[in-house]
């Protein structure tokens, strides 16, 4: 699977579960996914940390989806398929 773009789309802090909380839009060819995803780290995280997270979270509900475990190979992003801040980390 060759990821195209990944936006993180109303990124908030759920005080009450201590979790940052986000949609995380995956696009690859014409499919493009959303997914709900959270992450377990303080509030104070840096943005690029807690972004980071969040795409690892829906990359791990990708792989868990039939479609992607049908395919042969592993996610693949294209050179700007990350958020800006997270491209030269």
């Amino acid at each position: 699977m060759l990821v195209d773009r990944i936006e993180i789309l109303e990124p908030a802090f759920e005080s009450i579960a201590q979790q940052h909380v986000a949609m995380v839009s995956v696009e690859a060819g014409h499919q493009i996914v959303t997914l709900h995803c959270s992450v377990t780290l303080p509030e104070c995280a840096a943005p690029s940390a807690r972004d980071a997270a969040l795409i690892a979270d829906a990359m791990r509900q990708v792989s868990r989806m039939p479609e992607h475990r049908t395919c042969i190979g592993s996610i693949r992003f294209k050179p700007d398929a990350l958020p800006l801040q997270l491209q030269s980390a």
